[in-house]
């Protein structure tokens, strides 16, 4: 769509204020494709693809690229738990704006999937510190739509405009999207913005990294906008899914509690 749509102001820094999660009624569930990192030096079919390029998950032939567009529309906080043997995720936390406001509220009715404040971590054991490290990690959530050019594993070259994704961040590459956060100019947000991303190689990981395209800023049309209502409800879907579950472990926690009580009351009296 190249038609730029008259935005009401009010609604869309309404829309931008509230691209952080909250709690509606449950619709249909929202999928949007991953963005990953290319680490395996050949595909699934055993084809030669770079390491480090960057790739969606929904697509039916992979395009890599070395670098590509984003305009990020929402960015998150999330802890995750998983298990060690399936790497499947066993708990998580609701999606939060902003890491140091708000109850990061987990699956299992607890805070941060258990995981200790970053103070409390710090006065543990190294082993203890490794332990809840390797068990519980924050992730970096950004969603947008991104475009590039890229080529597949056979060599043919695609060009992807303006799909949707959305790329969980750990370890080194967390705090990298600060680097756009603090180059914007001034009355700025980052979804005014395009930004480019690429990979560095790190020891064994590849890491992001992001710089702004200020030749590039992102129109307000009425299909972005109606981006950034898919993403507000996409965090509404998951949190509200978060909330409900860790209301009911809290409840059958409460109720495990009640039923201890009373059976330690029993015994009491007919020991006394």
């Amino acid at each position: 769509m190249n038609q730029v749509a008259v935005i009401d102001q009010a609604e869309l820094n309404a829309l931008i204020s509230e691209l952080g999660g909250g709690v509606t009624q449950e619709q249909d569930t929202i999928k949007v494709p991953f963005m990953k990192f290319q680490y395996e030096p050949e595909d699934a079919q055993g084809r030669d693809v770079k390491r480090g390029t960057i790739f969606l998950s929904d697509q039916p032939e992979p395009v890599y690229a070395e670098s590509v567009k984003l305009h990020v529309m929402a960015q998150y906080y999330q802890y995750r738990q998983t298990d060690p043997d399936t790497y499947k995720i066993v708990n998580k936390t609701i999606l939060l704006e902003d890491l140091r406001r708000g109850e990061p509220r987990d699956m299992l009715g607890g805070i941060r999937c258990g995981r200790p404040t970053g103070k409390a971590l710090s006065q543990m054991s190294d082993e203890d510190q490794k332990m809840w490290r390797a068990k519980v990690k924050p992730f970096r959530i950004l969603r947008g739509v991104t475009s590039y050019t890229g080529k597949t594993a056979d060599g043919k070259e695609v060009e992807v405009t303006n799909q949707p994704f959305q790329l969980y961040m750990k370890g080194l590459s967390f705090m990298k999207f600060d680097d756009v956060l603090k180059a914007l100019p001034y009355g700025k947000r980052y979804q005014d913005l395009w930004v480019d991303l690429h990979t560095s190689k790190e020891g064994k990981a590849f890491v992001a990294n992001f710089a702004i395209d200020f030749a590039k800023p992102a129109a307000m049309t009425q299909e972005v906008v109606d981006s950034m209502k898919l993403f507000v409800e996409m965090a509404r879907q998951e949190n509200s899914k978060i909330e409900e579950s860790f209301r009911s472990a809290k409840a059958a926690g409460a109720l495990d509690d009640q039923i201890y009580d009373n059976v330690s009351d029993d015994l009491d009296q007919d020991f006394a």
